[in-house]
């Protein structure tokens, strides 16, 4: 049964998928490189859970939003659409098409402001100054219009997801190079006996795939102001199975990144590392 709806209706099982397992981290990026668009919340668009918009579009429910809840998501999914921000005030304030107002209880004011920050309240011509992208990670738990990564996909999957990296990565003995990449997820600094300091850094590409890093004094020092909380690295390095760790002999950081992005550079691996070649 499961091998028929994701041949005969995979948009309808994905937002399924996404919305029972409640790892929409997981299945999100899976969703959508089978060419599913999976948007953010919507007030016009969205129901309470994941909903599915066309066989292409599937929008995070209103209930995902930290602060609005389940009877506000609600609240909202029954008295949708509006068709601008002076409707929907009308609306919240005083009732509209001879309905009530909504009880401020289950929709107060914390909860449109999440609805705001979001960007859910942009069909209403209602846009928030701020950081969505940022906001998002806050409210929702992840990125979903824009994630930082986004732009380095290419880059850190053809090393990181090559077949043979992922057969050291996986194969459960010591290899004397492999390469991870991702977003910086913990960035720990170490005082070492000669009082120079090292780190210990966790990245994550996806949540299939999170490596921890050791990096010693020698490089740490190069790289430390360029590498922090959400930024975006590759590392090159041996692989210690015992620990399952990597043991990091380079690091390409976010910058350097972006300046292979933006000069339009291929990268070939080459065994000094990571070079950039001009197209």
């Amino acid at each position: 049964m499961t091998g028929f709806l994701k041949e005969n209706f995979i948009t309808e099982y994905m937002a399924a998928l996404i919305e029972t397992s409640g790892e929409d981290s997981r299945y999100v990026p899976e969703a959508r490189r089978k060419g599913i668009q999976v948007l953010a919340p919507d007030v016009n668009e969205s129901k309470a859970n994941f909903t599915l918009v066309s066989d292409e579009l599937i929008r995070y429910g209103l209930s995902s939003i930290n602060g609005v809840g389940w009877k506000g998501a609600c609240t909202i999914a029954d008295a949708q659409p509006w068709k601008d921000k002076e409707e929907w005030d009308k609306w919240y304030n005083e009732g509209l098409n001879g309905d009530k107002r909504p009880d401020h209880r289950s929709l107060n004011s914390r909860a449109i402001k999440s609805l705001q920050r979001v960007g859910a309240m942009e069909c209403l011509g209602d846009y928030f100054k701020g950081d969505k992208s940022k906001a998002e990670k806050e409210l929702i738990g992840t990125y979903v219009s824009h994630n930082p990564l986004d732009p380095f996909r290419e880059i850190i999957d053809g090393y990181v997801l090559d077949p043979e990296n992922v057969e050291n990565l996986n194969g459960g003995v010591d290899c004397g190079k492999v390469y991870v990449g991702g977003m910086v997820d913990r960035v720990h600094e170490h005082k070492q006996k000669n009082g120079k300091m090292m780190a210990f850094i966790t990245v994550k590409l996806d949540p299939d795939f999170e490596w921890d890093l050791v990096v010693f004094a020698n490089i740490w020092a190069k790289i430390m102001g360029d590498v922090s909380y959400d930024k975006v690295i590759i590392a090159k390095g041996e692989w210690q199975a015992e620990r399952e760790s990597v043991r990091v002999f380079d690091i390409k950081t976010q910058s350097e990144l972006e300046g292979i992005v933006n000069e339009n550079s291929e990268l070939r691996v080459s065994a000094s590392g990571a070079e950039p070649v001009t197209a």
